[in-house]
């Protein structure tokens, strides 16, 4: 969850977040995000006060080979292929932009370096075999699911075959993080039905499918069926991975539609004798004060 400023305070959830400026000046900001009873939110307006900014580029866009070939581009076929050190005051390298944006006293030209760790992940995976590698394989296992059980004619008799689905969850999952949220909404639907059918252990795709099914649902504001659905998958899955995050989201879906008693009811810790999540917390003295009876009238003036 953002942070959000103090006065950010109507609605159920935040509306937006404060800047970095703003989160330097004033500590009661991160306040907000204390576990009473419990530990303080770790960050502060001065663990904020120095920036080191890193920015994340392939080592190849930043080599002069890349900048020779975009140079040699046909006019109608002009595309940016390098972004490494500025060759001319008219071309800001991504170094320099970054360097850019905290000019106004937010970070130093020193503080902004490239952030390699990434591309030295993305290599390392290559090297060992990409997703064909059996540690990647067995990561990556329930989003090649679900398998599917469709009718086939062998040898002139019907006969049940197991089969890869055609649209595994995988699929799915890049058209939601590419931001298609209706069509992925489907498509985990789609998968539900899909794993209904006779199947090699599609429990843990079923489990994931639901889930992101409630998560498209509530970012479209269909806050009933999101109730709904998450009710189903803590009742089927009650201690599976998403547990936790569905219990937060079943009290949110509730508050949204403006159920705020059982929202708050809905908060508890995620463990027995456990204080409650930094987030978790600020939703419910946020719901509390907005469901508190607003106080009677003054009589001073009879």
């Amino acid at each position: 969850m953002p942070i959000p400023p103090a006065d950010d305070n109507a609605g159920v959830v935040p509306t937006r977040a404060v800047t970095l400026s703003e989160a330097r000046l004033n500590d009661a900001l991160f306040r907000q995000f204390d576990v009473p009873d419990g530990p303080a939110y770790p960050w502060s307006a001065a663990a904020v006060g120095d920036a080191n900014v890193r920015f994340v580029i392939d080592a190849a866009y930043a080599s002069p080979r890349m900048l020779a070939l975009q140079s040699a581009l046909p006019a109608g076929y002009a595309a940016t292929l390098f972004d490494g050190p500025s060759p001319g005051a008219d071309s800001p390298s991504l170094q320099d932009r970054v360097v850019a944006a905290g000019k106004d006293g937010l970070w130093s030209a020193e503080s902004v370096s490239a952030w390699k760790y990434p591309e030295q992940q993305l290599a390392a995976f290559f090297t060992a075999g990409a997703e064909n590698s059996p540690d990647a394989r067995n990561l990556l296992a329930t989003q090649y699911g679900p398998r599917i059980v469709r009718m086939r004619i062998i040898d002139g008799v019907e006969t049940d075959v197991e089969e890869d689905s055609p649209q595994p969850l995988r699929v799915v999952r890049v058209m939601h993080l590419r931001g298609n949220v209706p069509a992925a909404l489907e498509a985990y639907g789609d998968i539900r039905k899909q794993g209904q059918l006779r199947t090699v252990d599609n429990s843990a795709v079923l489990n994931d499918a639901i889930h992101w099914v409630t998560v498209c649902q509530e970012d479209l504001q269909l806050y009933d069926a999101a109730v709904s659905n998450l009710k189903l998958s803590l009742r089927n899955y009650p201690n599976g991975i998403w547990s936790a995050p569905s219990k937060s989201a079943l009290a949110r879906c509730e508050a949204l539609r403006g159920n705020l008693p059982q929202a708050i009811e809905l908060l508890p810790a995620p463990e027995p004798d456990q204080p409650p999540k930094p987030a978790d917390a600020y939703l419910m003295r946020r719901w509390q004060a907005m469901s508190a009876p607003a106080a009677s009238p003054s009589n001073e003036s009879r």
